[in-house]
């Protein structure tokens, strides 16, 4: 028996969208993401946005944030192209710590969703007053389940002073599938995960950063921030700074004449496993890693570069551009034991499979109504036996008075 209001997990699948595979055949999550009709997801044509690269699209998608703050809505951009001539800012809602949270920008794939602010955009011209495409809140940390995915971020041309991404999520949340990319090559910060203190914890995966002074950039010694397969190309000073927090980063592609990593002085903490970097066009005079604080990489491969790692901070030396395993300061025990990490496989993060939504079934099918604080316990039980694919529940609550079999 589940009592009436204990059953958080139905109302936070509920929220997403999307509860749970039931089997079937799924593609890639990344490829095609379409929801049923009545899923409630907010689509940001029905606030006017055009997705042409012709028109500009700023005040229907900021209306389509604007209108749903904090009630866990995931703001859906249909394959196109959206011109904006100013900041996306996420939405505020009530203030007294329930604002700006438990909210998603979802596009329908990575590669044909695009978000790209128009050349010459005034405000983006003055690299000293950075200014963002996208901007998230700021502290405190209590910006649960934020997320952005499956869209791509053009900075477009001829804007120096241009961010990508400024983003926060906390606990719960993050960035996957995502590329940011400068049109030129010449704006400011593609991911900025530094304009404000307390981000994290969450998860970046999945994200590509093509261009701009620096491509990913963290900073502020509170909480922590985990990053997946990440790729940065063509950056002009430096692929990745970290300036204080705890940073994991695992499976790191880099293509650039600068260093991949800048771990600056001060209290952070870098943990790099598996990276592949390469230099070019000069490389071959710098460092792949550059650590001035603390740093453990293990299963680091350079090409290019003078070294894999220069290790600033302490009199610990990476020897060579493959290094197998390293610690910047000294190993210090208890007890005897190994020096070296166990090199255990890590696993992935899920991936939430992605099939054609005509083989999705919803409680609402079987007379369940989201929010009308009747009892939805055979209506959802109904759906879970009705032999389709994947269970979804518009978003809303539902109340469970009995057992629930899966």
């Amino acid at each position: 028996m589940i009592p009436k209001r204990s059953a958080s997990w139905i109302v936070l699948a509920a929220t997403l969208g999307i509860l749970a595979q039931i089997g079937g055949n799924a593609v890639n999550a990344a490829e095609n993401i379409v929801f049923p009709r009545d899923a409630g997801i907010v689509n940001v044509k029905d606030y006017g946005a055009k997705g042409d690269g012709v028109h500009d699209d700023t005040a229907a998608i900021q209306r389509a944030l604007d209108e749903q703050p904090n009630q866990g809505a995931i703001v859906y951009l249909p394959n196109g192209t959206y011109r904006i001539s100013d900041t996306l800012k996420w939405p505020h809602g009530p203030r007294g710590g329930m604002e700006q949270k438990n909210t998603t920008l979802q596009g329908q794939s990575r590669d044909r969703t695009i978000i790209r602010l128009q050349d010459a955009c005034p405000g983006y011209d003055d690299p000293k007053r950075p200014k963002a495409l996208i901007g998230a809140s700021r502290r405190p940390a209590q910006q649960f389940r934020n997320a952005v995915r499956n869209l791509t971020i053009d900075s477009g041309r001829r804007n120096p002073g241009a961010v990508g991404l400024q983003f926060i999520a906390n606990n719960q949340g993050g960035i996957r599938d995502v590329t940011i990319r400068s049109g030129d090559g010449r704006a400011l910060v593609g991911l900025d995960l530094a304009y404000t203190d307390a981000i994290g914890p969450l998860l970046v995966r999945d994200l590509k950063v093509v261009g701009f002074d620096i491509g990913i950039k963290t900073a502020h010694a509170v909480n922590s921030m985990t990053f997946e397969h990440i790729t940065l190309e063509h950056q002009n000073r430096f692929g990745f700074v970290n300036q204080g927090p705890c940073v994991s980063i695992r499976d790191l592609t880099s293509r650039n004449a600068v260093p991949a990593l800048i771990n600056a002085q001060g209290p952070g903490l870098v943990t790099l496993v598996d990276a592949t970097l390469y230099g070019h066009r000069g490389a071959n005079a710098k460092p792949a890693i550059f650590n001035e604080a603390t740093l453990f990489a293990r299963n680091i491969k350079a090409v290019g570069y003078v070294e894999a790692i220069h290790n600033a901070a302490n009199e610990q030396k990476a020897q060579g551009l493959q290094v197998a395993e390293f610690v910047s300061h000294p190993i210090l025990s208890l007890f005897p034991a190994p020096l070296k990490s166990l090199g255990l496989p890590v696993p992935e993060t899920p991936e939430v499979p992605w099939d054609d939504p005509q083989g999705w079934a919803s409680p609402t099918h079987f007379g369940a109504r989201p929010d009308d604080e009747e009892d939805d316990t055979q209506a959802l039980q109904k759906a879970i036996d009705s032999g389709k694919t994947t269970l979804y529940l518009p978003r809303g609550g539902y109340v469970i008075n009995g057992t629930v079999l899966v």
